[in-house]
């Protein structure tokens, strides 16, 4: 969405990059921000969520819950689809939050997925770290010494 604004807009404004440039800036304020936005807001939920808290019910629901309860109020779902495809901004799913709320109040979580535990997975971190260094790793000069004397 973004490459094909920023042509229409060069299409648009020829040489003229300042006009572009500050027409692309506030396309992107109110297309792109909010997107942004939305994933922090995500983000900061589901940490609390990994960290082992429930839910919050008192505020917002981040939109990654509001996605997970139209697994059980379909009518969520036509929110959904939009949202999902970027076609509506993630705004769209203020006028179900209600009813997702509602879902989440009934008790209903969305199933854990698959794969470690946050336990096992720090246990997991923990092995990876002690583990011989990965030839990825940051190259510091006592790396590059070894590399070099030992023929790398």
């Amino acid at each position: 969405m973004q490459a094909q604004q920023l042509l229409r807009l060069l299409d648009e404004h020829g040489e003229d990059f300042s006009s572009c440039s500050i027409a692309f800036d506030a396309w992107c304020t109110e297309w792109i921000k909010p997107w942004f936005a939305d994933h922090l807001e995500i983000d900061a939920h589901r940490a609390r969520r990994w960290a082992g808290q429930d839910v919050d019910l008192s505020g917002r629901l981040p939109s990654d819950l509001i996605m997970a309860a139209a697994k059980v109020d379909p009518e969520i779902d036509a929110y959904v689809g939009p949202y999902a495809s970027m076609s509506a901004l993630p705004s769209s799913l203020d006028a179900v939050q209600s009813r997702a709320k509602d879902v989440y109040a009934s008790g209903w979580r969305p199933p854990d997925p698959s794969g470690p535990t946050r336990d096992e997975l720090a246990e997991l971190v923990r092995k990876t770290v002690r583990a011989e260094p990965s030839p990825y790793a940051i190259a510091t000069p006592a790396r590059l010494l070894s590399g070099l004397t030992q023929g790398g």
